[in-house]
């Protein structure tokens, strides 16, 4: 590897490290006790360099049960930066004002939000803990609409042309009309026979194209404007000893889609064609991140 690469690399490291302590910073999560790891005061930030422009808690410490602490979804940010909602596991939205963290409203949900949440123009989505998809008006907290799916919505829904698509932990991926909540349209694929993680991986849109991977190691690419048409499919994870799910998120790198999963390292993917690239081979490769000419796997 040159200097020049290794400089990079070096730097995107740093990037990514600050952006993770300054999300850390702004928000802190209500069982804070059992996270010394979690910045909350300005003396320990200062260790890494970084003093947080505000720290919230959004709930006291209590516990829900015997060692189960009240926590907090990943954070959903605004496109404009403005806004940040974050949900509790206990069954409240909040809403928070990103520059001055502001609460600019609480509402309480009939079930915990386990979901990341996405702000999308005036609407809010987010899943819960009883396997719905629900939305919420950005301006008060109100809901709007509930839909059911199958399972619990852990990821963050995706928002394109009037629709919103999630997928829950039955393989199951669902498109609702954004303004109303009706159901559109659903694909799925069989869980596997032996052993996977059945997690729920990040789905991937790229124009029309929604790319989804699977528990049993498939990638499969849909048509949203043609209701969920499958398009293609070409399996990813091939190893039987091993997990094959595609549980991590995706990333364009080099014009090619790369998928990470332990069992076979990274594979890019050429979306156009739907058919293997080249495969990289990296024992326990899950999360892959790009940025320009560099493709990061952890």
């Amino acid at each position: 590897m040159r200097l020049s690469d290794i400089a990079r690399s070096k730097a995107l490291f740093a990037i990514s490290l600050a952006f993770h302590i300054l999300l850390y910073g702004c928000v802190t999560l209500g069982g804070v006790q059992t996270h010394p790891n979690v910045l909350t005061d300005q003396s320990v930030s200062r260790t890494y360099g970084l003093t947080p422009l505000w720290v919230v808690d959004t709930k006291p410490y209590q516990k829900v049960m015997a060692n189960s602490p009240i926590e907090t979804s990943i954070p959903g940010i605004s496109t404009d930066g403005r806004s940040v909602v974050v949900g509790s596991s206990k069954g409240e939205l909040t809403l928070f004002e990103s520059t001055s963290g502001r609460v600019l409203w609480s509402s309480p949900t009939d079930q915990g939000i386990v979901g990341q949440p996405l702000i999308d123009g005036d609407l809010i989505f987010v899943g819960d803990s009883s396997g719905s998809l629900n939305c919420y008006a950005k301006s008060d907290g109100k809901l709007v609409w509930r839909s059911s799916v199958k399972g619990v919505i852990t990821k963050q829904p995706l928002s394109t042309n009037g629709v919103i698509i999630v997928r829950d932990g039955t393989n199951t991926v669902y498109a609702f009309e954004r303004g109303s909540g009706r159901w559109q349209w659903q694909v799925s694929r069989d869980s596997p026979t032996d052993f996977s993680m059945q997690g729920q991986g990040a789905l991937f849109l790229n124009t029309d194209q929604l790319l989804v991977g699977y528990s049993d190691g498939f990638l499969v690419s849909y048509s949203v404007s043609k209701g969920g048409k499958k398009l293609w499919s070409v399996p990813i994870g091939e190893s039987q000893e091993d997990f094959r799910d595609l549980d991590g998120n995706l990333g364009f790198w080099r014009q090619y889609l790369a998928v990470g999963t332990p069992s076979t390292g990274v594979t890019l993917v050429d979306t156009n064609r739907g058919v293997i690239h080249a495969r990289i081979p990296i024992d326990g490769a899950f999360h892959v991140l790009s940025h320009g000419d560099l493709l990061v796997v952890t």
